[in-house]
């Protein structure tokens, strides 16, 4: 019973890398193998670490670095035959155009916000651009669907955690992450409670007591969750919250 268990959660794992691209639920010596093993699907040497690790969205992936694509570019002889370049607005957008050495051609952009760069900043962006453009070229032509390094800074809420070296390859280290604090009450929340509760025949001193008797001296202790219930506390009659006080259970001496 021990060993289906075990390879229950084994293939649940394995679902969740493959479906979901989640390698947080690996262990490290998995991660490592699962590292060593696209690296060899793909003809890249591990040992020169051509990807690194990122969380998104609370799932643990891997991105393409520069290694990766200088070597995707030799492997599969992809030329940059074109670039063109555009502003948009406040974006500057290149487009980079290329094949590999079986004659396919593809295409990728490359955009960045320049509104209110200047000098040095201003030009950093514009070559971030056409690296960018190329990089994502060269994923797509080598048939790769991964996000590239140039990428990643501009990802809300990406977080690249610390790597070790295990056997030559890198791991991600484990990144504690604290949970979202829970949205207090606004004054407006409590103007808009008083008001509910008011409607349904309660006083203004029935809502202060309410909240008083759960350990709320002020508004801005109250939790948006504390809030709902109390929101829905005051939304029914008084006199029909009343009568359910009163109400004696059958059987009761």
């Amino acid at each position: 019973m021990t060993q289906l268990t075990r390879a229950d959660n084994q293939a649940a794992v394995l679902e969740q890398v493959v479906v979901q691209g989640d390698l947080s639920k690996l262990t490290p010596a998995e991660r490592v193998a699962y590292y060593k093993a696209v690296c060899e699907s793909v003809g890249l040497n591990p040992l020169t670490k051509p990807f690194d690790y990122i969380n998104l969205n609370g799932r643990l992936t891997l991105y393409a670095k520069r290694d990766a694509a200088d070597q995707l570019r030799k492997i599969h002889g992809i030329s940059i035959t074109k670039l063109e370049r555009d502003y948009q607005d406040d974006i500057y957008v290149v487009t980079a155009y290329g094949q590999d050495k079986t004659g396919r051609v593809d295409s990728a952009t490359g955009a960045v916000a320049i509104a209110g760069l200047r000098g040095e900043a201003k030009a950093n962006a514009i070559m971030k651009a056409e690296t960018k453009a190329k990089r994502r070229l060269t994923l797509s032509l080598a048939g790769l669907g991964w996000l590239d390094e140039t990428e990643t800074d501009s990802i809300p809420g990406a977080v690249k955690p610390p790597t070790v070296e295990v056997d030559g390859v890198i791991d991600a280290q484990p990144v504690e992450t604290q949970p979202e604090p829970e949205p207090m009450c606004t004054k407006r929340d409590y103007e808009a409670l008083v008001r509910v509760a008011t409607e349904n025949g309660w006083s203004e001193a029935d809502v202060k007591a309410y909240l008083k008797a759960r350990g709320f001296t002020s508004i801005k202790q109250v939790p948006a969750s504390a809030y709902g219930e109390a929101l829905e506390h005051f939304s029914r009659p008084v006199e029909a919250a009343q009568e359910q006080a009163e109400e004696v259970p059958e059987g009761a001496a």
